[in-house]
């Protein structure tokens, strides 16, 4: 192999090193929470109701931080001189990440508060 040939082989290498390292500083390793389950709110005690309630919290706490994240990823990511469109489709794709951990906060939120207000009905004579 020629000198020039070995030289372009090491660069190729190196760029695909660089890319991969770039990816890994991103977003691509944001965790995004589980989602939780919680159960009617008349099926449970108050002593469950209050570490569902925990759990709502830490479940939020953790879509807060996921949401940080990709917009650091946001940041982070640099534009690619090979493909013009890629910024775009990274952030098309960022967006729809953010719209469905809003969406399921959202949805975790109301089911929690739907069984607060079960649990509230059902021990209302209590």
């Amino acid at each position: 192999m020629s000198n020039s040939a070995l030289t372009a082989a090491l660069l190729l290498a190196l760029s695909i090193a660089g890319a991969t390292s770039a990816q890994a500083q991103t977003g691509d390793y944001c965790n995004r929470p589980w989602p939780i389950v919680i159960p009617s709110g008349d099926a449970v005690g108050k002593d469950e109701l209050l570490k569902i309630q925990r759990d709502v919290k830490k479940y939020m706490e953790g879509g807060d931080a996921y949401l940080a994240c990709l917009k650091r990823e946001e940041e982070l990511v640099p534009e690619d001189p090979y493909n013009p469109n890629s910024a775009a489709e990274q952030e098309a794709i960022r967006a729809r990440k953010h719209n469905a951990m809003i969406d399921e906060m959202e949805l975790v939120a109301a089911r929690f508060n739907a069984a607060v207000e079960a649990h509230k009905a059902a021990n209302e004579g209590s």
